[in-house]
């Protein structure tokens, strides 16, 4: 097989695991029959309501159409599709920072993650974010400044919590004398023209229907942060991403290299812009996760992040990267392991118990943004996987939601027809 093959291969077989599940139904989560919602009330009525504030205009725009040409298929298809593209993009970023054979086991490692196939495979505007920032990042490498300004738009009309680290970029690169030359220095404050742009018309529906574009922008409001809380949410989250040895493993090699002090030998870190990219936008989307502890899929750009970061800090373009490719053979070993059964150090009995996406902050639960009382039991659990899980959860939750949305919709219709029988 030549080389060039093997990345071709290995993302073609994820793309055909992801299609695989992607056959199974719309999925668990309801935010997914909201942005269907949306779409509706757009297509019948002329009128956008947010699936959830302050919105997520381009996939709920894209989910919706898809939905309504070619049901759930075709809307889960572009998910895996977008996430086989943000594998491509990764295994071209990581070109001349690290060798061959390490750059497939990340993509490999990224494309076995649990969560990362749940919502590769479900039409969630969470694989939307990552693949246009990966995007947008990949432009700007590239001194593609215009087409990145487009991306990271389409980034943030997919996820607002993404513009403080799209927006950094624009500041980033110019920073590094390969990407600093006058002429795009220019080009640079195009992109970032662009980017405000498209940025400020994708949510001027969001502030017409809120009132402002102030009201449109201000995000959920989690309450008085709580450390105790807060931290006990933040590490169930990253616990449901990773499982207990992954984390654990992941962690302790991030701490080593650091100690080892390889990040000051790294030259990569110093004559590119791309390393510390990875490594702020690593950064921020944990801290973001911290103050938001909503729902584990928030975190879902941290895993290509964290991976990648800990594969320069170890590897290079010169080194063999033997460490490194044990390493990432070990996480993949275990990614595949988490998904059938899941060691966790919480066990949380509720009535009604909670679902996958529930977010552990101590005693009472938030589960979905709202309380509930329950038992949290400190140990060692096993539990069923996450795949397995949601796999298990999807004949009922998928019966329930597709319930709730029908009989939303034709209360929505009956509505608009009172209205205009009136008229």
């Amino acid at each position: 097989m030549k080389a060039g093959s093997s990345p071709v291969l290995v993302v073609g077989l994820l793309l055909s695991l992801y299609c695989a599940f992607a056959i199974l139904g719309p999925g668990n989560d309801n935010d997914t029959y909201a942005m269907l919602e949306t779409w509706h009330s757009l297509a019948t009525s002329f009128e956008y309501a947010p699936s959830r504030g302050p919105g997520n205009p381009l996939p709920e725009l894209t989910i919706g159409a898809a939905y309504a040409l070619g049901g759930y298929y075709a809307a889960n298809f572009i998910s895996a599709a977008l996430a086989a593209a943000t594998l491509w993009l990764w295994w071209e970023l990581l070109s001349g920072y690290c060798p061959p054979p390490v750059r497939l086991l990340v993509l490999a490692a990224i494309g076995v993650n649990p969560t990362w196939i749940i919502l590769a495979a479900t039409a969630m505007d969470h694989i939307y974010a990552v693949f246009f920032w990966t995007l947008g990042v990949w432009c700007l490498h590239s001194r593609r400044c215009a087409w990145a300004g487009v991306a990271l738009a389409c980034c943030v009309a997919s996820r607002l919590g993404y513009l403080p680290v799209c927006a950094v970029l624009f500041v980033i690169f110019p920073l590094w004398p390969a990407w600093r030359d006058p002429p795009r220095l220019s080009r640079y404050l195009a992109g970032a023209t662009v980017f405000a742009g498209i940025s400020l018309i994708a949510y001027l529906p969001s502030a017409l229907h809120y009132g402002s574009v102030i009201n449109a922008m201000r995000p959920y409001d989690p309450g008085e942060f709580q450390l105790l809380r807060h931290a006990g949410s933040f590490l169930h989250g990253n616990l449901l991403i990773w499982g207990l040895p992954s984390l654990l493993l992941l962690t302790g090699a991030a701490l080593l290299a650091i100690r080892d002090s390889r990040l000051a030998r790294s030259d990569h870190f110093f004559i590119s812009p791309l390393p510390t990219v990875f490594a702020a936008a690593l950064v921020y989307h944990l801290v973001l996760y911290l103050k938001f502890p909503l729902e584990w899929k928030y975190l879902l750009p941290t895993i290509p992040l964290a991976i990648s970061v800990i594969c320069l800090l170890l590897a290079g373009p010169r080194r063999e990267g033997r460490p490194v490719q044990f390493l990432l053979g070990t996480v993949i070993g275990l990614q595949v392991l988490h998904a059938a059964v899941s060691l966790q150090v919480f066990s949380f009995a509720a009535s009604p118990a909670p679902s996958i996406d529930v977010a552990l902050t101590g005693n009472p639960v938030v589960i979905a943004g709202r309380s509930t009382t329950g038992e949290i039991s400190l140990g060692l659990f096993l539990k069923d996987g996450i795949i397995l899980r949601d796999v298990l959860d999807r004949s009922s939750m998928q019966s329930t939601h597709m319930k709730l949305y029908e009989q939303r919709r034709l209360s929505a219709h009956e509505v608009s027809h009172g209205v205009s029988s009136g008229n």
